[in-house]
């Protein structure tokens, strides 16, 4: 099977095909799988993937397909980037099914929607921050609006749409601390921004990373691969977070916590943690804080501070 697409369902079912005893190539057109996750996921995903069989071709777009006489389909493949000849190297999948995972389109056909004047964008309705639509007393809510698509996302939406069809004063949807899930094994959990989203966005940002391997419920558990990112501001504020871990999708649930309450890095290090536990990772990166705090000039100075009580 030839799984087009290397985003979270392309991923999901790939994995899922594998497991029940397909051969399965991913082919993604960019560089890195899972491209809109930091790109230490998508790569540290690559590896655990192959590392149970799963081919991956990333870099490679699909050009045409064709079929066989016996049935068997052919995904004709051009590496994205050029060889040392200027051209790009040309390759042939053969597989007996394609499983497209390349995006979903808002299922609006049928409703009538034009001939009232409800503004499309392919397909989705185009909403404000109200999630209003340009025609009065059209509302939307859900995958339709063509933003996350996301059960917990739809959700949310729905409650807004609610409130704001009912009561005066609307209120806007804030998605800057909504946390996705990619449902793998191990899974990948992101809020918020990147690492290098936030470089874009903020100066001095900064980055506290664990890994998996060190922490003791890992360890005996035996789900050791995997990492927590955290990304803040120069001033410990956090901006994001980025879970690759067995759970990952729990995991992250602090942090988000933590986001909604405009919590420090540092705060995150107060709380008391049950042990042993997965989630005692997201203390551990939290310390880092203080490990880089004493390591450097304001640790020296805390040092002299400390040698002068004594």
């Amino acid at each position: 099977m030839a799984m087009v697409g290397g985003g979270p369902i392309g991923l999901e079912f790939a994995q899922i095909y594998s497991r029940l005893g397909a051969a399965v190539t991913v082919v993604e057109a960019l560089p890195t799988l899972l491209p809109r996750e930091d790109p230490d996921a998508g790569r540290l995903m690559a590896e655990l993937l192959e590392a149970e069989g799963i081919a991956i071709r990333v870099g490679c777009g699909v050009e045409r397909v064709t079929r066989g006489e016996d049935g068997t389909k052919a995904l004709h493949l051009r590496d994205a980037v050029g060889g040392a000849g200027g051209g790009r190297a040309a390759h042939v999948l053969e597989v007996d099914e394609i499983f497209v995972a390349t995006g979903r389109r808002a299922n609006t056909d049928g409703l009538g929607l034009e001939e009232i004047g409800v503004r499309l964008d392919r397909g989705a309705v185009t909403v404000d921050a109200a999630l209003r639509s340009n025609v009065k007393g059209i509302w939307a809510a859900g995958d339709v609006t063509g933003g996350l698509q996301f059960t917990h996302v739809a959700e949310y939406q729905s409650k807004l749409v609610l409130r704001n069809a009912i009561f005066p004063f609307p209120r806007k949807a804030n998605y800057a601390m909504v946390p996705w899930v990619t449902y793998t094994d191990p899974e990948v959990a992101r809020v918020g921004l990147t690492e290098l989203e936030a470089q874009e966005r903020f100066d001095g940002v900064k980055t506290y990373r664990y890994e998996f391997a060190d922490l003791d419920r890992a360890i005996v558990d035996g789900h050791t691969e995997g990492f927590i990112k955290i990304v803040t501001r120069k001033n410990g504020r956090i901006v994001g977070a980025t879970v690759l871990a067995s759970g990952a999708g729990d995991l992250i649930l602090p942090v988000v916590m933590a986001m909604n309450g405009r919590m420090k890095i540092s705060q995150l290090s107060h709380i008391v943690y049950p042990y042993p536990t997965m989630v005692e990772g997201v203390k551990r990166t939290a310390d880092s804080y203080y490990r880089e705090q004493f390591a450097g000039r304001t640790g020296e100075w805390l040092r002299k501070v400390v040698r002068w009580l004594k």
